[in-house]
């Protein structure tokens, strides 16, 4: 059974690719949030996921109800996107009545500049990656002069008893020389 006819939909589109412009392999799925009310036709709609296959260019089409229209309840109601794909996001969009077509590069959230500043360069990471392993050298450093310190602290605990022993032996011997 298809929806109803008095249920407004919208095209959605898009289309994904990677920095040099390689068509992106996977699917994007969109769930409606709850389940929806058509109350023109008493019609309950499930809220079941769509999945979209990306084509050879990466892209998709899929045809779906408005997040606003008056016949539906609740109103407005979103959609989560799940973008299944390596790097893929998950986000919520709606799709407001009246728009037509519309492409999900304009509804996706993009990276903000304060979450932007916090990712580094390939220089910036391989500096990093360089104080890290002085950082681990300088440890096995330490751990192996710790480590010298405590054998010292054993060996001068074994000399100090072996001298007190001689030392005890050497009176012992006086002794029984009658001295």
């Amino acid at each position: 059974m298809a929806l109803t006819v008095d249920l407004e939909v919208v095209t959605l589109t898009g289309t994904y690719v990677d920095l040099v412009g390689n068509p992106v392999a996977g699917s994007v799925t969109f769930t409606p949030q709850t389940i929806i009310k058509d109350t023109d036709q008493n019609q309950i709609i499930v809220n079941n996921v769509i999945t979209e296959v990306l084509d050879a260019n990466g892209s998709f089409s899929v045809i779906l109800p408005v997040t606003d229209d008056s016949d539906v309840v609740p109103q407005p109601f979103s959609y989560e996107v799940e973008e299944v794909f390596s790097g893929g996001r998950t986000f919520n969009i709606v799709l407001p009545a009246g728009g037509g077509a519309v492409d999900i590069a304009d509804l996706s959230p993009a990276v903000s500049a304060a979450v932007a500043a916090g990712f580094v360069t390939t220089t910036q990471f391989n500096a990093i990656t360089g104080r890290l392993t002085t950082a681990n050298a300088a440890v096995t450093q330490v751990t192996a002069i710790q480590d010298n310190i405590e054998a010292a602290a054993v060996g001068a605990t074994d000399a100090a008893a072996a001298a007190q022993s001689a030392q005890v032996a050497g009176i012992n011997q006086f002794l029984l020389m009658g001295l």
